[in-house]
Protein backbone atom coordinates (compact mmCIF):
# COMPACT_ATOMS: atom_id res chain seq x y z
CA UNK A 1 0.00 0.00 0.00
CA UNK A 2 1.25 3.18 -0.69
CA UNK A 3 2.34 5.62 1.79
CA UNK A 4 -0.18 8.53 1.81
CA UNK A 5 1.63 12.03 1.06
CA UNK A 6 0.43 14.91 4.04
CA UNK A 7 -0.33 17.90 2.32
CA UNK A 8 1.73 21.01 3.59
CA UNK A 9 1.29 24.33 3.65
CA UNK A 10 3.36 26.98 2.32
CA UNK A 11 6.59 27.12 3.52
CA UNK A 12 8.04 30.32 6.41
CA UNK A 13 10.26 31.49 3.79
CA UNK A 14 7.22 31.86 1.17
CA UNK A 15 4.99 33.09 4.05
CA UNK A 16 7.63 35.92 4.40
CA UNK A 17 7.97 36.64 1.18
CA UNK A 18 4.37 37.18 0.48
CA UNK A 19 4.05 39.30 3.68
CA UNK A 20 6.94 41.59 2.53
CA UNK A 21 5.51 41.74 -0.63
CA UNK A 22 2.17 43.04 0.70
CA UNK A 23 3.89 45.49 3.15
CA UNK A 24 6.18 46.64 0.55
CA UNK A 25 3.06 46.98 -2.01
CA UNK A 26 0.97 49.03 0.91
CA UNK A 27 3.48 51.07 1.44
CA UNK A 28 4.23 51.80 -2.74
CA UNK A 29 0.77 52.18 -3.13
CA UNK A 30 0.91 55.42 -0.15
CA UNK A 31 3.33 56.63 -1.22
CA UNK A 32 1.69 57.35 -4.85
CA UNK A 33 -1.52 58.38 -3.21
CA UNK A 34 0.84 61.31 -1.20
CA UNK A 35 2.42 62.08 -4.71
CA UNK A 36 -0.87 62.40 -6.51
CA UNK A 37 -2.37 64.04 -3.36
CA UNK A 38 0.13 66.97 -3.50
CA UNK A 39 0.36 67.63 -7.20
CA UNK A 40 -3.84 67.85 -7.88
CA UNK A 41 -5.68 68.28 -4.58
CA UNK A 42 -3.11 69.76 -1.61
CA UNK A 43 -4.38 72.83 -0.38
CA UNK A 44 -1.26 73.47 1.33
CA UNK A 45 1.41 76.08 0.16
CA UNK A 46 4.57 75.10 1.91
CA UNK A 47 5.02 75.53 5.53
CA UNK A 48 7.68 78.38 6.58
CA UNK A 49 10.31 76.27 7.65
CA UNK A 50 9.52 73.56 4.94
CA UNK A 51 10.69 76.68 2.29
CA UNK A 52 13.32 78.14 4.69
CA UNK A 53 15.11 74.42 4.14
CA UNK A 54 14.24 74.92 0.40
CA UNK A 55 16.53 78.17 0.37
CA UNK A 56 19.68 76.52 2.23
CA UNK A 57 19.18 73.85 -1.08
CA UNK A 58 19.97 76.77 -3.50
CA UNK A 59 23.09 77.18 -1.47
CA UNK A 60 24.25 73.58 -0.23
CA UNK A 61 26.60 73.41 2.63
CA UNK A 62 28.14 70.72 4.72
CA UNK A 63 26.22 72.39 8.15
CA UNK A 64 23.27 75.15 8.33
CA UNK A 65 22.72 78.10 11.57
CA UNK A 66 20.38 75.62 13.07
CA UNK A 67 20.30 72.23 11.51
CA UNK A 68 22.36 69.17 9.86
CA UNK A 69 22.37 69.59 5.98
CA UNK A 70 20.54 66.40 5.11
CA UNK A 71 17.49 67.97 4.62
CA UNK A 72 18.67 70.60 2.36
CA UNK A 73 20.52 67.63 0.50
CA UNK A 74 17.30 66.26 -0.19
CA UNK A 75 15.10 69.09 -0.86
CA UNK A 76 17.75 69.70 -3.72
CA UNK A 77 17.79 66.08 -4.82
CA UNK A 78 14.03 66.34 -4.84
CA UNK A 79 13.77 69.42 -7.44
CA UNK A 80 16.65 68.43 -9.23
CA UNK A 81 15.40 65.25 -9.87
CA UNK A 82 11.59 65.89 -10.18
CA UNK A 83 11.05 69.32 -10.06
CA UNK A 84 10.88 69.91 -13.97
CA UNK A 85 8.24 68.04 -14.34
CA UNK A 86 6.63 67.12 -10.95
CA UNK A 87 5.14 70.25 -9.94
CA UNK A 88 1.17 71.25 -8.35
CA UNK A 89 -1.98 72.81 -10.52
CA UNK A 90 -0.87 76.46 -9.33
CA UNK A 91 3.03 75.29 -11.62
CA UNK A 92 5.23 75.71 -8.39
CA UNK A 93 7.45 72.72 -7.54
CA UNK A 94 5.86 72.17 -4.04
CA UNK A 95 5.71 68.79 -5.05
CA UNK A 96 8.84 67.85 -6.02
CA UNK A 97 10.38 69.76 -2.45
CA UNK A 98 7.79 67.73 -0.48
CA UNK A 99 8.87 64.45 -2.57
CA UNK A 100 11.59 63.29 -0.05
CA UNK A 101 9.04 63.51 2.97
CA UNK A 102 6.45 61.20 1.35
CA UNK A 103 9.39 58.46 0.31
CA UNK A 104 10.59 59.02 4.27
CA UNK A 105 7.04 58.51 5.57
CA UNK A 106 6.83 55.49 3.52
CA UNK A 107 10.32 53.92 4.39
CA UNK A 108 9.24 54.93 8.33
CA UNK A 109 6.17 52.28 7.85
CA UNK A 110 7.81 49.48 6.50
CA UNK A 111 10.40 50.04 9.17
CA UNK A 112 7.53 49.94 11.66
CA UNK A 113 6.50 46.52 10.01
CA UNK A 114 9.94 44.89 10.01
CA UNK A 115 10.72 45.79 13.75
CA UNK A 116 7.28 44.84 15.07
CA UNK A 117 7.91 41.26 12.99
CA UNK A 118 11.40 41.15 14.31
CA UNK A 119 10.21 41.27 18.12
CA UNK A 120 6.75 39.30 17.79
CA UNK A 121 7.42 36.85 15.07
CA UNK A 122 3.34 37.92 14.17
CA UNK A 123 3.56 39.05 10.79
CA UNK A 124 -0.21 39.94 11.04
CA UNK A 125 0.41 41.61 14.15
CA UNK A 126 3.13 43.73 12.25
CA UNK A 127 1.22 44.39 9.27
CA UNK A 128 -1.65 46.07 11.07
CA UNK A 129 0.46 48.47 13.30
CA UNK A 130 2.10 50.13 10.18
CA UNK A 131 -1.31 50.51 8.38
CA UNK A 132 -2.28 51.92 11.73
CA UNK A 133 0.82 54.21 12.09
CA UNK A 134 0.17 54.90 8.46
CA UNK A 135 -3.05 56.27 9.17
CA UNK A 136 -2.29 58.38 12.56
CA UNK A 137 -1.91 62.06 11.74
CA UNK A 138 1.62 62.36 13.52
CA UNK A 139 2.90 60.67 10.23
CA UNK A 140 0.70 62.31 7.80
CA UNK A 141 1.95 65.37 9.13
CA UNK A 142 6.22 64.60 8.48
CA UNK A 143 4.69 62.29 5.03
CA UNK A 144 3.52 65.69 3.88
CA UNK A 145 5.60 68.75 5.18
CA UNK A 146 9.38 68.38 4.48
CA UNK A 147 11.19 68.90 7.54
CA UNK A 148 13.61 67.77 9.96
CA UNK A 149 11.49 65.60 11.67
CA UNK A 150 11.01 63.43 7.95
CA UNK A 151 14.08 62.12 7.24
CA UNK A 152 15.53 61.83 10.96
CA UNK A 153 12.98 59.62 12.34
CA UNK A 154 12.83 57.55 8.86
CA UNK A 155 16.44 56.93 9.91
CA UNK A 156 15.72 56.54 13.76
CA UNK A 157 13.03 53.84 13.21
CA UNK A 158 15.99 51.95 10.46
CA UNK A 159 18.75 52.30 13.04
CA UNK A 160 16.14 50.70 15.80
CA UNK A 161 15.96 47.92 13.01
CA UNK A 162 19.58 47.75 12.20
CA UNK A 163 20.55 47.58 16.26
CA UNK A 164 18.10 44.98 16.21
CA UNK A 165 19.92 42.83 14.02
CA UNK A 166 23.68 43.79 15.32
CA UNK A 167 22.74 43.02 18.68
CA UNK A 168 21.96 39.49 17.28
CA UNK A 169 18.26 39.59 19.32
CA UNK A 170 17.37 38.70 15.62
CA UNK A 171 18.55 35.57 16.19
CA UNK A 172 17.25 34.55 19.47
CA UNK A 173 15.36 31.58 19.64
CA UNK A 174 12.80 31.05 21.51
CA UNK A 175 13.13 28.42 24.40
CA UNK A 176 9.98 25.99 25.18
CA UNK A 177 7.91 27.51 27.85
CA UNK A 178 4.09 27.18 27.87
CA UNK A 179 4.04 30.53 30.36
CA UNK A 180 5.55 32.50 27.24
CA UNK A 181 3.30 34.49 25.00
CA UNK A 182 5.09 37.06 22.63
CA UNK A 183 8.19 38.16 24.54
CA UNK A 184 9.55 34.70 25.58
CA UNK A 185 10.88 34.72 28.87
CA UNK A 186 14.01 32.51 27.87
CA UNK A 187 16.40 32.46 25.01
CA UNK A 188 19.58 30.97 23.22
CA UNK A 189 21.30 33.26 20.84
CA UNK A 190 23.03 31.93 17.55
CA UNK A 191 26.24 32.65 16.82
CA UNK A 192 26.45 34.71 13.38
CA UNK A 193 29.56 34.92 11.33
CA UNK A 194 32.17 37.45 12.01
CA UNK A 195 31.75 39.41 8.58
CA UNK A 196 27.95 39.83 9.10
CA UNK A 197 28.47 41.31 12.20
CA UNK A 198 30.58 43.51 11.10
CA UNK A 199 28.31 44.82 8.40
CA UNK A 200 25.24 44.69 10.58
CA UNK A 201 27.55 47.60 12.90
CA UNK A 202 29.17 49.43 10.16
CA UNK A 203 25.30 50.07 8.67
CA UNK A 204 24.59 51.10 11.92
CA UNK A 205 26.72 53.22 12.27
CA UNK A 206 26.24 54.88 9.38
CA UNK A 207 22.52 55.33 9.58
CA UNK A 208 23.45 57.04 13.04
CA UNK A 209 25.48 59.49 11.35
CA UNK A 210 22.96 60.39 8.75
CA UNK A 211 20.34 60.84 11.23
CA UNK A 212 22.70 63.59 13.38
CA UNK A 213 23.02 64.97 9.92
CA UNK A 214 19.37 65.33 10.32
CA UNK A 215 18.67 66.75 13.21
CA UNK A 216 20.99 66.75 16.58
CA UNK A 217 18.03 64.11 18.08
CA UNK A 218 20.06 61.51 17.22
CA UNK A 219 23.15 62.05 19.69
CA UNK A 220 20.61 60.24 22.04
CA UNK A 221 20.56 57.03 20.08
CA UNK A 222 24.19 55.81 21.25
CA UNK A 223 23.56 56.96 24.40
CA UNK A 224 20.39 54.75 24.40
CA UNK A 225 22.71 51.56 22.91
CA UNK A 226 25.37 52.72 25.60
CA UNK A 227 22.83 52.01 27.97
CA UNK A 228 21.02 49.15 27.16
CA UNK A 229 24.41 47.22 27.00
CA UNK A 230 25.05 48.55 30.03
CA UNK A 231 21.91 47.59 32.10
CA UNK A 232 21.29 43.97 30.19
CA UNK A 233 23.81 41.83 31.54
CA UNK A 234 23.76 39.65 28.73
CA UNK A 235 24.66 42.62 26.60
CA UNK A 236 28.08 43.85 28.21
CA UNK A 237 29.90 41.84 26.68
CA UNK A 238 29.46 43.48 23.27
CA UNK A 239 31.31 46.41 25.07
CA UNK A 240 34.53 44.45 24.71
CA UNK A 241 34.08 44.05 20.56
CA UNK A 242 35.47 46.35 18.28
CA UNK A 243 32.21 46.47 16.05
CA UNK A 244 30.59 48.09 18.56
CA UNK A 245 33.43 50.84 18.31
CA UNK A 246 33.77 51.14 15.28
CA UNK A 247 29.89 51.79 14.29
CA UNK A 248 30.10 54.47 16.68
CA UNK A 249 33.14 56.32 15.03
CA UNK A 250 31.94 56.06 11.97
CA UNK A 251 28.70 57.36 12.93
CA UNK A 252 31.12 60.25 14.55
CA UNK A 253 32.72 60.72 11.14
CA UNK A 254 29.67 60.79 9.20
CA UNK A 255 27.29 63.01 11.43
CA UNK A 256 29.83 65.27 13.45
CA UNK A 257 32.76 65.54 10.92
CA UNK A 258 30.68 68.15 8.53
CA UNK A 259 28.93 70.04 11.42
CA UNK A 260 31.84 70.37 13.57
CA UNK A 261 34.09 71.73 10.17
CA UNK A 262 31.59 73.86 9.14
CA UNK A 263 30.93 75.44 13.03
CA UNK A 264 34.36 75.34 13.46
CA UNK A 265 34.46 78.08 10.23
CA UNK A 266 31.42 80.01 11.64
CA UNK A 267 32.55 80.31 15.22
CA UNK A 268 30.41 77.21 16.10
CA UNK A 269 26.70 79.06 16.01
CA UNK A 270 24.93 76.14 15.32
CA UNK A 271 26.16 75.15 19.25
CA UNK A 272 25.37 78.45 20.40
CA UNK A 273 21.92 77.86 19.07
CA UNK A 274 21.18 74.53 20.63
CA UNK A 275 22.05 75.76 23.79
CA UNK A 276 20.19 78.41 23.54
CA UNK A 277 17.77 76.35 22.69
CA UNK A 278 18.58 73.68 25.82
CA UNK A 279 18.54 77.04 27.87
CA UNK A 280 21.61 75.91 28.74
CA UNK A 281 23.22 79.51 28.63
CA UNK A 282 22.15 82.58 29.76
CA UNK A 283 20.70 83.48 33.79
CA UNK A 284 19.40 80.72 34.96
CA UNK A 285 15.79 80.21 35.36
CA UNK A 286 13.72 77.35 36.68
CA UNK A 287 10.27 75.98 35.22
CA UNK A 288 8.91 73.98 38.30
CA UNK A 289 5.63 73.31 36.64
CA UNK A 290 7.11 72.37 32.96
CA UNK A 291 7.28 68.99 33.54
CA UNK A 292 3.46 69.05 33.61
CA UNK A 293 3.40 71.06 30.84
CA UNK A 294 5.18 68.94 29.15
CA UNK A 295 3.71 65.55 30.07
CA UNK A 296 -0.17 67.08 29.43
CA UNK A 297 1.38 68.28 25.87
CA UNK A 298 2.66 64.76 25.13
CA UNK A 299 -0.30 63.03 26.03
CA UNK A 300 -2.20 65.18 24.43
CA UNK A 301 0.11 64.09 21.11
CA UNK A 302 -1.17 60.85 21.98
CA UNK A 303 -4.52 61.41 22.57
CA UNK A 304 -4.60 60.34 25.87
CA UNK A 305 -4.67 56.75 25.38
CA UNK A 306 -2.04 56.08 23.40
CA UNK A 307 -0.10 57.44 26.84
CA UNK A 308 -1.75 55.14 28.91
CA UNK A 309 -1.54 52.25 26.76
CA UNK A 310 2.15 53.10 26.59
CA UNK A 311 2.62 53.19 30.23
CA UNK A 312 0.98 49.89 30.61
CA UNK A 313 2.84 47.79 28.21
CA UNK A 314 6.11 49.44 29.57
CA UNK A 315 5.24 48.09 32.95
CA UNK A 316 3.95 44.70 31.63
CA UNK A 317 7.66 44.50 29.52
CA UNK A 318 9.68 45.78 32.82
CA UNK A 319 8.05 42.52 34.26
CA UNK A 320 9.52 40.09 31.20
CA UNK A 321 12.92 40.96 32.36
CA UNK A 322 14.17 39.71 28.83
CA UNK A 323 16.82 41.48 26.23
CA UNK A 324 13.85 42.43 23.69
CA UNK A 325 11.65 43.98 25.67
CA UNK A 326 14.37 45.63 27.35
CA UNK A 327 15.82 46.89 24.28
CA UNK A 328 12.79 48.67 23.24
CA UNK A 329 12.08 50.17 26.73
CA UNK A 330 15.44 51.21 26.44
CA UNK A 331 15.36 53.40 23.27
CA UNK A 332 11.81 54.99 24.52
CA UNK A 333 11.79 55.93 27.98
CA UNK A 334 14.99 57.31 28.05
CA UNK A 335 14.53 60.23 25.66
CA UNK A 336 11.48 60.71 27.41
CA UNK A 337 12.90 61.48 30.39
CA UNK A 338 15.94 63.45 28.93
CA UNK A 339 12.98 66.13 27.95
CA UNK A 340 11.14 65.74 30.56
CA UNK A 341 14.07 67.43 32.21
CA UNK A 342 14.80 70.33 29.76
CA UNK A 343 11.49 71.57 30.51
CA UNK A 344 12.26 72.63 33.98
CA UNK A 345 14.25 75.05 31.57
CA UNK A 346 13.18 75.54 28.90
CA UNK A 347 9.76 75.00 26.90
CA UNK A 348 9.60 71.75 24.68
CA UNK A 349 8.28 71.80 21.53
CA UNK A 350 5.85 68.52 20.94
CA UNK A 351 8.06 67.33 18.75
CA UNK A 352 11.17 67.26 20.19
CA UNK A 353 10.24 63.91 22.37
CA UNK A 354 8.48 62.22 19.34
CA UNK A 355 11.34 59.32 18.92
CA UNK A 356 10.54 57.76 21.75
CA UNK A 357 7.42 56.68 20.44
CA UNK A 358 9.21 54.68 17.69
CA UNK A 359 10.44 51.63 20.17
CA UNK A 360 7.14 52.26 22.04
CA UNK A 361 5.42 51.05 19.24
CA UNK A 362 6.25 47.73 19.03
CA UNK A 363 6.26 47.53 22.55
CA UNK A 364 2.54 48.45 23.00
CA UNK A 365 1.09 45.88 19.93
CA UNK A 366 3.05 43.32 22.06
CA UNK A 367 1.12 44.28 24.89
CA UNK A 368 -2.33 44.51 23.27
CA UNK A 369 -2.11 41.47 21.50
CA UNK A 370 -0.70 39.72 24.48
CA UNK A 371 -3.18 41.02 27.15
CA UNK A 372 -6.54 41.82 25.18
CA UNK A 373 -8.42 39.07 26.18
CA UNK A 374 -7.08 38.96 29.78
CA UNK A 375 -8.59 40.01 32.52
CA UNK A 376 -5.48 42.47 33.72
CA UNK A 377 -6.16 44.35 30.42
CA UNK A 378 -7.23 48.25 31.94
CA UNK A 379 -10.65 48.56 30.61
CA UNK A 380 -10.26 52.27 30.19
CA UNK A 381 -7.84 51.43 27.49
CA UNK A 382 -10.60 48.81 25.70
CA UNK A 383 -13.11 51.70 26.28
CA UNK A 384 -10.87 54.29 24.89
CA UNK A 385 -9.25 52.19 22.08
CA UNK A 386 -11.46 52.36 19.39
CA UNK A 387 -12.81 55.87 20.36
CA UNK A 388 -9.63 57.16 19.65
CA UNK A 389 -8.92 55.26 16.42
CA UNK A 390 -12.05 57.10 14.88
CA UNK A 391 -10.51 60.79 16.86
CA UNK A 392 -7.15 60.36 15.04
CA UNK A 393 -8.75 59.14 11.83
CA UNK A 394 -10.91 62.48 11.94
CA UNK A 395 -7.30 64.81 12.63
CA UNK A 396 -5.70 62.67 9.57
CA UNK A 397 -8.69 63.47 7.13
CA UNK A 398 -9.08 67.17 8.30
CA UNK A 399 -4.78 67.41 7.69
CA UNK A 400 -5.79 66.51 3.73
CA UNK A 401 -9.20 68.28 3.68
CA UNK A 402 -9.73 70.71 5.82
CA UNK A 403 -12.55 72.74 4.49
CA UNK A 404 -14.61 69.40 5.45
CA UNK A 405 -14.66 70.73 9.15
CA UNK A 406 -15.68 74.48 8.28
CA UNK A 407 -18.35 73.27 5.88
CA UNK A 408 -19.50 70.63 8.41
CA UNK A 409 -19.80 73.22 10.87
CA UNK A 410 -17.75 71.27 13.35
CA UNK A 411 -15.04 74.63 14.01
CA UNK A 412 -17.62 77.45 13.71
CA UNK A 413 -19.23 75.39 16.66
CA UNK A 414 -16.19 74.76 18.50
CA UNK A 415 -14.98 78.70 18.20
CA UNK A 416 -18.83 79.70 19.00
CA UNK A 417 -19.00 77.60 22.33
CA UNK A 418 -15.53 78.91 23.55
CA UNK A 419 -16.58 82.57 22.53
CA UNK A 420 -13.63 82.90 20.08
CA UNK A 421 -15.95 83.29 17.54
CA UNK A 422 -15.42 86.90 17.42
CA UNK A 423 -11.82 87.22 17.40
CA UNK A 424 -9.80 87.90 14.70
CA UNK A 425 -8.62 85.35 12.46
CA UNK A 426 -10.24 82.58 14.97
CA UNK A 427 -9.56 79.23 12.43
CA UNK A 428 -5.83 79.95 13.75
CA UNK A 429 -6.65 79.31 17.43
CA UNK A 430 -8.16 75.73 16.66
CA UNK A 431 -7.04 74.42 12.95
CA UNK A 432 -2.86 74.70 12.85
CA UNK A 433 -2.89 73.76 9.04
CA UNK A 434 -4.15 78.03 8.77
CA UNK A 435 -0.72 78.57 8.92
CA UNK A 436 -0.24 77.06 5.71
CA UNK A 437 -2.04 78.87 3.59
CA UNK A 438 -1.90 83.07 1.72
CA UNK A 439 1.66 82.53 1.07
CA UNK A 440 1.16 82.59 -2.72
CA UNK A 441 -1.75 85.45 -2.94
CA UNK A 442 1.24 86.90 -0.37
CA UNK A 443 4.25 86.49 -2.99
CA UNK A 444 1.75 87.47 -5.77
CA UNK A 445 0.67 90.92 -4.16
CA UNK A 446 4.58 91.63 -3.31
CA UNK A 447 5.19 90.65 -7.08
CA UNK A 448 2.81 93.15 -8.41
CA UNK A 449 4.48 96.08 -5.85
CA UNK A 450 7.49 95.01 -7.36
CA UNK A 451 6.18 95.79 -10.92
CA UNK A 452 5.15 99.06 -10.14
CA UNK A 453 8.64 99.98 -8.72
CA UNK A 454 10.26 98.48 -11.91
CA UNK A 455 7.79 100.68 -14.02
CA UNK A 456 9.37 103.63 -12.54
CA UNK A 457 12.69 102.71 -13.10
CA UNK A 458 13.95 101.08 -10.21
CA UNK A 459 14.72 97.21 -8.69
CA UNK A 460 14.24 97.42 -5.19
CA UNK A 461 16.15 95.45 -2.54
CA UNK A 462 13.29 92.75 -1.21
CA UNK A 463 12.95 91.81 2.54
CA UNK A 464 11.11 90.36 5.39
CA UNK A 465 10.85 90.23 8.96
CA UNK A 466 10.43 86.56 9.76
CA UNK A 467 13.02 84.12 8.26
CA UNK A 468 9.94 81.98 7.19
CA UNK A 469 7.90 84.80 5.65
CA UNK A 470 11.31 85.75 3.45
CA UNK A 471 11.56 81.67 2.25
CA UNK A 472 8.09 81.92 1.54
CA UNK A 473 8.48 84.91 -0.65
CA UNK A 474 11.85 83.44 -2.27
CA UNK A 475 9.80 80.13 -3.11
CA UNK A 476 6.37 81.63 -4.37
CA UNK A 477 7.29 84.67 -6.33
CA UNK A 478 8.19 84.00 -10.26
CA UNK A 479 11.32 84.02 -10.66
CA UNK A 480 12.31 82.99 -6.82
CA UNK A 481 14.47 86.29 -5.92
CA UNK A 482 17.01 86.25 -3.39
CA UNK A 483 14.94 87.81 -0.30
CA UNK A 484 16.49 89.45 2.71
CA UNK A 485 15.58 88.59 6.21
CA UNK A 486 15.30 91.53 8.62
CA UNK A 487 15.11 89.52 11.84
CA UNK A 488 17.89 91.09 13.93
CA UNK A 489 17.00 94.90 13.26
CA UNK A 490 13.57 93.27 14.57
CA UNK A 491 15.34 92.28 17.93
CA UNK A 492 15.04 88.82 17.06
CA UNK A 493 17.45 86.25 16.83
CA UNK A 494 19.78 85.34 14.61
CA UNK A 495 19.11 82.87 11.24
CA UNK A 496 21.12 81.97 8.45
CA UNK A 497 19.96 84.33 6.80
CA UNK A 498 22.88 86.14 8.75
CA UNK A 499 25.92 84.17 7.71
CA UNK A 500 24.93 84.75 4.10
CA UNK A 501 26.69 87.50 2.69
CA UNK A 502 26.51 90.29 1.61
CA UNK A 503 22.97 91.06 3.32
CA UNK A 504 21.94 94.63 4.95
CA UNK A 505 22.92 94.26 8.49
CA UNK A 506 26.23 92.92 7.97
CA UNK A 507 27.13 95.09 5.08
CA UNK A 508 24.85 97.78 5.09
CA UNK A 509 27.44 99.87 2.71
CA UNK A 510 26.53 97.89 -0.18
CA UNK A 511 23.09 98.81 0.25
CA UNK A 512 22.98 102.21 1.15
CA UNK A 513 20.35 104.44 -0.55
CA UNK A 514 18.92 101.25 -2.40
CA UNK A 515 15.03 101.13 -1.81
CA UNK A 516 13.56 98.25 -0.19
CA UNK A 517 10.37 96.02 -0.07
CA UNK A 518 9.73 95.27 2.97
CA UNK A 519 6.84 92.41 4.43
CA UNK A 520 6.02 92.26 7.89
CA UNK A 521 6.21 94.23 10.83
CA UNK A 522 9.02 96.90 11.21
CA UNK A 523 9.98 97.94 14.81
CA UNK A 524 11.41 101.36 15.66
CA UNK A 525 15.30 100.22 15.00
CA UNK A 526 14.39 98.98 11.68
CA UNK A 527 12.53 101.71 10.63
CA UNK A 528 14.87 104.01 11.87
CA UNK A 529 17.41 102.29 9.14
CA UNK A 530 15.58 103.87 6.12
CA UNK A 531 14.68 108.10 5.30
CA UNK A 532 11.30 106.68 5.17
CA UNK A 533 8.71 104.08 5.12
CA UNK A 534 5.62 103.87 3.47
CA UNK A 535 2.31 101.16 3.85
CA UNK A 536 2.15 100.27 0.46
CA UNK A 537 -0.80 97.27 1.34
CA UNK A 538 -2.11 95.29 3.02
CA UNK A 539 -3.07 91.68 2.23
CA UNK A 540 -5.74 90.28 4.08
CA UNK A 541 -6.38 86.46 3.29
CA UNK A 542 -9.41 84.41 3.73
CA UNK A 543 -10.58 81.00 3.78
CA UNK A 544 -13.81 79.28 5.07
CA UNK A 545 -15.79 82.88 5.34
CA UNK A 546 -12.85 84.07 7.80
CA UNK A 547 -9.92 85.74 7.68
CA UNK A 548 -6.88 83.73 8.66
CA UNK A 549 -4.00 85.80 8.11
CA UNK A 550 -2.78 89.61 7.58
CA UNK A 551 0.37 90.72 6.09
CA UNK A 552 1.74 94.26 5.41
CA UNK A 553 4.27 95.16 2.72
CA UNK A 554 6.12 98.56 3.42
CA UNK A 555 8.12 100.67 1.19
CA UNK A 556 11.25 101.90 2.61
CA UNK A 557 13.34 104.39 1.07
CA UNK A 558 17.15 105.41 1.13
CA UNK A 559 18.42 102.68 3.19
CA UNK A 560 21.18 104.28 5.65
CA UNK A 561 21.57 101.22 7.83
CA UNK A 562 20.28 100.25 10.78
CA UNK A 563 21.50 101.37 14.40
CA UNK A 564 22.72 99.28 16.94
CA UNK A 565 20.78 98.22 19.97
CA UNK A 566 23.44 97.44 22.01
CA UNK A 567 22.20 94.01 23.32
CA UNK A 568 24.02 91.51 22.81
CA UNK A 569 22.40 88.70 20.34
CA UNK A 570 20.44 86.52 20.37
CA UNK A 571 20.74 82.78 19.05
Amino acid sequence: MAPTRIASGPSPHASARTWYAAALGTVAAWVLFRLVYLVWWCPFDLAPDEAHYWDWSRQLDWCYYSKGPLVAWLIYLGESLCGPWLKDVHGTTMPAVRLPSSICGGLLAFGVFVLTWQITAFPCLAFLTMLAVMLAPHVSVLSTLMTIDSPFLCLWQWSLVAAYYALGLNRLHRVQDPASDLLPPAYTMQSGSNSSRWVSWLILGLLIGLGVLAKPTMLLFPACLMLFLVMHRGMRALLSRPAVWCALGLAALVGAGPILWWNAQHDWVTFRHLFAQAALVGPIRWRPWGWLEYLGVQSALLLGTGMVAWLAASLWAVRSHQPASGFLLAFSWPVFVVFAGFSFRTPIQPNWPVSAYLAAIPLTACWLRATWFQAGTPRLVRLLLWPTALIALLLTIHLHVPHLAYHLGLLPTLARLTGRDTEPQWPRRFDPTCRLLGWREIALALQHCRELCQRSRFDPILAATPYGTAAELAFYLPDQPRVYCLNRANGMRYTQYDLWRPNPLADPQRFTGRIFLCVGPLSAQARAGFASVTLLQTVVIHRYGCEIAREYIYLAQDFRGFPEDGQLPRY
